[in-house]
């Protein structure tokens, strides 16, 4: 498979893709993504050594370069299956980390839940912030790696709540 090399050209297949129907563009974006793992790998001797930087760079690049919030809006099942799951309530405080676009945080938000949304791709951020916005619902939005969350520990563990 052939896939463009320069972000512009990505963008354009996927415009056209997009409007045409033909999805399968997908699938060379993610394996250009799979690309630039293979190239953040440094081969020494016989063992991988993985510069995660340069691998998170390249990811955020190539999240960024698509719009996968149109995918992420087609699973928005899967964010109100989780949230009933859970059984949250108004006023319970919820993180959502590597959120994308937000489908888990609207179905929190759309709750009454104190929610904070964390992505380390801003594009993604900002789709779900346009989302949360259309439905006024209260949601923080904040970029954040998934490995060092700019967050404080909570000082215990949750408790169950009570049965009804």
């Amino acid at each position: 498979m052939n896939a463009p090399t320069d972000l512009a050209a990505l963008k354009a297949r996927q415009r056209t893709a997009w409007a045409s129907g033909d999805y399968a563009v997908i699938g060379t974006t993610l394996q250009i993504v799979g690309e630039s793992l293979a190239e953040a790998c440094d081969l020494r001797t016989d063992e991988r050594v993985l510069d995660v930087a340069a691998l998170k760079t390249r990811q955020r690049t190539a999240w960024a370069s698509g719009d996968y919030a149109v995918i992420g809006t087609t699973l928005q099942i899967v964010g109100e299956s989780l949230a009933e799951a859970c059984d949250l309530r108004t006023d319970e405080r919820v993180l959502d980390v590597a959120a994308g676009n937000g489908n888990a945080t609207l179905a929190a938000a759309r709750r009454g839940c104190l929610v904070t949304s964390t992505d380390y791709v801003g594009a993604l951020l900002e789709r779900g912030s346009e989302r949360a916005a259309a439905e006024r619902l209260q949601v923080s939005f904040q970029q954040a790696d998934a490995e060092a969350l700019p967050f404080d520990e909570p000082a215990s563990t949750p408790s169950s709540r009570p049965s009804a």
